[in-house]
């Protein structure tokens, strides 16, 4: 028994003081649906039940044992939301907390997993805790590196997935480690102008800013229109981040500069760039901001309603509005 034990799951032999009865398929007439379980699946995922059930256990065993059950049961379903919360509570016990190797282990561990599995919720927020704890507990910095080279590795893969984003939006505010983010993320909007997660991460960054100063405001504003002259202007992400800064501006320092700016600028832009729902739909909205020209806004409605059919009684409607 001991060496079939070991040829489906070597952890099992590290429980051969429990009794367990593997996962099993329900046979029964009104079952929606028959899942057939792995043979490994099943002894490890039954041995699992068996351990945490509360009926059969006063309190979850936090043991090195318990972590390898775990890691074992990651590994055939990472996306388990149970093996990912067991692993925290075992690693905040006062068996595990001080101990900085368990630790960096289960970092090292995790790295693998989210490379493999870059669109796992269940691993970026079991990152989370990781993160919390290092932050609490480290004396150097050299862990911030780290985190920002996992994300980075991750988003060379694929540059807008949102869990790596939304991770180093949320570890740098928890970090203050804003230093470089700039740099980083100009670098990855060269790269792709059309990331909209990369243009959402840079308004996040410079918010409190351009809240501070109108100056910011122009600054970011020009940056981004000298993106639109270099690209053209069909890139639906500049633009959003074009309004974005006008409206923040108008909000916060009750200037509509930046809207009048639009329309000022927009015989700087090829005849071509003119056709291009993105640009039409923003002369729009500072022309409605700045409530002038309806008879303008009228005739920028007939256009997007022509060049955007899928959405032509949305922009038909907004013209008596306008």
């Amino acid at each position: 028994m001991v060496d079939k034990l070991s040829e489906i799951d070597p952890v099992l032999l590290e429980f051969e003081d429990v009794s367990y009865t593997p996962l099993s398929v329900d046979s029964s007439s009104d079952a929606v649906l028959v899942i057939h379980y792995p043979l490994r699946f099943a002894h490890t995922f039954g041995l699992l039940r068996t351990v945490t059930n509360p009926n059969l256990n006063e309190k979850l065993e936090c043991s090195e044992r318990m972590l390898n059950l775990l890691k074992s049961c990651a590994l055939l379903n990472p996306a388990d939301y149970s093996v990912w919360h067991f692993r925290s509570i075992i690693l905040s016990s006062s068996l595990f907390k001080d101990r900085f190797q368990n630790w960096l282990n289960e970092r090292q561990f995790l790295d693998t997993m989210i490379k493999e599995y870059p669109k796992n919720y269940q691993l970026w927020q079991h990152r989370r805790f990781l993160c919390t704890h290092f932050h609490q507990n480290s004396t150097e910095n050299s862990y911030i590196e780290h985190e920002k080279s996992l994300i980075e590795d991750v988003l060379r893969d694929d540059s807008k997935n949102y869990h790596a984003w939304s991770h180093r939006d949320w570890f740098v505010q928890m970090t203050g480690s804003f230093e470089g983010e700039i740099v980083f993320c100009e670098r990855m909007i060269e790269s792709d102008s059309w990331n909209n997660s990369a243009w959402n991460y840079r308004f996040e960054l410079r918010q409190n800013a351009m809240k501070s100063s109108l100056v910011v405001c122009w600054r970011e504003w020009e940056w981004a229109w000298n993106i639109i002259e270099q690209i053209g202007s069909n890139n639906e992400s500049v633009w959003n981040y074009v309004k974005s800064v006008s409206t923040l501006a108008q909000i916060n320092h009750n200037s509509t500069e930046l809207w009048s700016e639009i329309i000022n600028r927009n015989q700087s832009l090829t005849a071509q760039n003119h056709n291009s729902i993105w640009y039409l739909s923003a002369i729009l909205d500072a022309y409605v901001t700045l409530n002038q020209n309806p008879q303008k806004c009228t005739e920028i409605c007939s256009k997007l309603a022509e060049s955007d059919p899928i959405r032509k009684l949305y922009w038909l409607s907004l013209a008596p509005k306008a």
